[in-house]
């Protein structure tokens, strides 16, 4: 295996490295703030992941990442070999570190060298080496010689006379690319490889997954083309059936496994979010506690990579606008300590994504204030619920910030945050109270490639529903409506009033649907304890649907999230179940452009 491939697969793990060490050094500084001294295992991690990368960064020539991490990891052996660590003073240098770390491993992903960050490197290295002065200096009661205290290093460094003498210009450190001889010190590094190696886990391409997504996608159709052909209706084939049945199986199998390893956790974006509330905090000079949640929670990968900018803008918006410094949360009966919250839980067929603080709390008149001199409010604001309001947050360049910071203010970020959802097809939702915090919930699909959707029919045309959002099927034959108000029908069923829609009173059709049946049935849509009745002329039945998206020309079409292929080749548009509700209430989110647009079913067919 030649040096380019090794590169490219090492880049990856470097950044898993980097990421760990990261995350063990925050939980350290955690650890001495709340219990006054650091764990020794969490010390010990950092120090491996940082002699890890410097190993495999030696044999394949990265000398500048070697010259890094070396100094990086001598201080933390320094660290660890104390016998209590109540101080961390040099938690931002080692950051600064990790930070120059990545982009020298972007470099290496894009050119195959490290080279390029001289002048970096070279101040990182001060910083890191004016800490170990600074140490040496310190320990003047501690009279061993740096081979009896740094033994772990002797091999990479010639004995010095004194202090840290081996980092003075005399004699540079000496990077060495063969592997030390084992002693105690590096044991537990070579056992926590050889567990890595017994997991079998082997890496691969998203190129090649989103390949796999596709076929899997394609075979979805084809084996539906075949079990439903035209051709088959009305036909005694029992055996055919019968291995019908068994290829369905497998192909549902075989999606599940697919569609499983594009699944990943929220961990890792989640876990970066730490160091991003950790460094604003320190620069807003605001008192927090950041609360993670539910990230074990998956979703598709393709979600991971749009996901992590929203959550940064509403971080920072939380942090420099939703918080009140210690002196006013004091005034207001607060503890002095904010709280930040990051969660995330799965409903129904979407995940929810839950940034909250307890903090100022969104201010409905200062929005509409703001909104009038921008000349972006439409309608009497009495009329319009806070939902309503809260959204004009999102308009782009939109801000009630009386100074701009270096953390927000500048009326971008929340706009960013509507646009990044509104390419997953997932919605803003904002829940505030004045005084007691602000909750924004990302509401993202939990899959964006295959589901069960069940297929309907109206006048002839073809439409179709997330399976997962019906509640229930009910026969309007032996039913009786009931019409509590002009032009609306509402059904009792068993005691609870469901309204009755047609789908023309939901899209802007320009072809209107015409019922044919005389015995109709009504899908019962359930959302948030809410119901909603719509009349259909018959359902065909569940199958599993690959989503398409809708062609340029019609992408701003209201109430559809895309379309299928079926079985006997027609087209079926998906329907949007949250936009229904909405539409019907009244309620339906309005982009900021406010643009709508009439389908035809036709042009589609």
């Amino acid at each position: 295996m030649d040096r380019e491939h090794l590169l490219s697969e090492f880049v990856s793990e470097a950044r898993d490295l980097i990421d760990s060490a990261e995350t063990s050094l925050l939980a350290l500084e955690e650890e001495i703030e709340t219990l006054g001294q650091g764990n020794p295992e969490t010390l010990n991690k950092a120090f491996r992941f940082f002699h890890t990368l410097k190993g495999s960064s030696g044999l394949l020539k990265l000398e500048t990442v070697v010259k890094i991490t070396h100094l990086g990891e001598t201080l933390l052996d320094i660290l660890r070999n104390q016998n209590k660590v109540t101080e961390f003073d040099f938690s931002d240098d080692l950051m600064e570190t990790l930070d120059l770390l990545r982009r020298i491993f972007d470099r290496v992903e894009e050119e195959r060298t490290d080279s390029g960050f001289e002048q970096e490197t070279e101040i990182i290295r001060n910083k890191l080496k004016e800490q170990l002065d600074r140490i040496s200096k310190g320990s003047e009661k501690e009279k061993t010689t740096p081979e009896s205290k740094f033994g772990f290093f002797e091999e990479e460094t010639p004995p010095a006379p004194k202090g840290f003498g081996f980092f003075e210009e005399e004699a540079k450190p000496v990077i060495v690319e063969k592997i030390p001889a084992p002693s105690p010190e590096i044991n537990p590094v070579i056992q926590e490889v050889q567990v890595v190696e017994k997991k079998k886990d082997i890496r691969i391409t998203t190129d090649k997954l989103d390949q796999l997504m596709d076929f899997m996608g394609e075979l979805v159709i084809a084996e539906s083309n075949v079990i439903h052909h035209p051709e088959l209706e009305g036909l005694r084939l029992e055996g055919f059936r019968s291995a019908a049945r068994h290829l369905h199986k497998i192909v549902r199998d075989l999606q599940e496994v697919t569609l499983s390893m594009r699944m990943v956790p929220l961990s890792s974006t989640f876990q970066k979010m730490n160091r991003l509330v950790r460094d604003l905090q320190k620069r807003s000079q605001k008192k927090l506690d950041f609360k993670i949640g539910g990230e074990d929670t998956e979703v598709d990968k393709s979600v991971v990579e749009i996901i992590q900018d929203p959550i940064i803008h509403l971080l920072r918006n939380s942090i420099d606008h939703g918080l009140e410094t210690p002196e006013e949360r004091a005034e207001l009966g607060k503890k002095d300590k904010g709280v930040i919250r990051l969660q995330a839980r799965q409903s129904a067929n979407e995940v929810w994504i839950l940034v909250a603080d307890d903090g100022r709390g969104l201010d409905r008149e200062k929005i509409i204030n703001k909104a009038r001199e921008k000349g972006i409010l439409k309608g009497n604001p009495e009329e319009m619920s806070d939902k309503e309001v809260f959204q004009l947050i999102f308009t782009p360049g939109f801000s009630t910030a009386e100074k701009l910071t270096d953390i927000s203010g500048r009326g971008v970020g929340m706009d960013i945050v509507l646009q990044n959802i509104k390419k997953l097809n997932g919605k803003v939702e904002v829940r505030s109270k004045k005084g007691e915090g602000t909750t924004f919930i990302l509401r993202i699909p939990l899959t964006l490639g295959i589901i069960e959707g069940t297929v309907f029919e109206v006048g002839g045309t073809y439409l179709t529903l997330p399976t997962i959002e019906i509640s229930e099927l009910v026969s309007l034959k032996d039913q009786k409506l009931i019409h509590p108000y002009k032009d609306q029908e509402v059904l009792d069923l068993r005691g609870i009033y469901i309204p009755v829609i047609r789908i023309n009173d939901l899209l802007g059709l320009r072809e209107k649907l015409e019922y044919k049946s005389k015995n109709p049935v009504l899908i019962i849509l359930e959302n948030e304890d809410r119901f909603l009745g719509i009349l259909v002329d018959e359902v065909l039945g569940n199958q599993n649907i690959v989503i398409k998206p809708l062609s340029s020309s019609i992408q701003k079409a209201q109430g559809v999230n895309g379309f299928t292929i079926l079985g006997n080749g027609r087209v079926s548009l998906i329907l949007d179940t949250k936009f229904l509700f909405e539409k019907f209430h009244g309620t339906a989110a309005t982009s900021s452009t406010g643009e709508t647009s009439n389908l035809s079913l036709e042009k589609m067919a």
